[in-house]
């Protein structure tokens, strides 16, 4: 959590907006969407909380005030980043619904190698190997 904090602080933002590195499929339309419900004035906005969409499509937005209470507040999980305000009920939430026909069951992440081998087979694309020493 603290790197979030120092880049809202050193980029003076208003907003944030967490992606995570195991979501490579993420929808710049479905960020946008994201930020444009958060724009009706929340302190979050995400589309995990229920999930609405299928694991790798997450994508939350939060407040600069969000974060510093979560900072201040959550000893337990800073790891996570967003864990105390998606709890927080001082922290008005909203939630963006799932428009397209996609289960909110699916995997798209790629946390496992089968989870890679598994988006390479989706777009038909052989998976790189590992390249051995000679």
């Amino acid at each position: 959590m603290t790197r979030y904090w120092i880049a809202a602080e050193c980029f003076d933002a208003d907003a944030i907006m967490r992606i995570t590195g195991d979501c490579p499929l993420i929808s710049p339309e479905l960020c946008g969407t994201v930020l444009k419900t958060f724009k009706c004035g929340s302190g979050y906005t995400s589309n995990i909380k229920p999930r609405s969409f299928p694991k790798g499509l997450d994508c939350e937005v939060f407040t600069k005030t969000a974060l510093f209470i979560a900072y201040n507040e959550d000893d337990e999980d800073r790891e996570h980043v967003t864990t105390f305000i998606r709890s927080s009920p001082d922290i008005y939430r909203t939630h963006v619904e799932n428009p397209w026909p996609i289960a909110p069951e699916g995997r798209l992440c790629i946390d496992t190698e089968d989870d890679y081998r598994s988006i390479c087979a989706a777009f038909g694309h052989a998976p790189y190997e590992r390249l051995r020493a000679a």
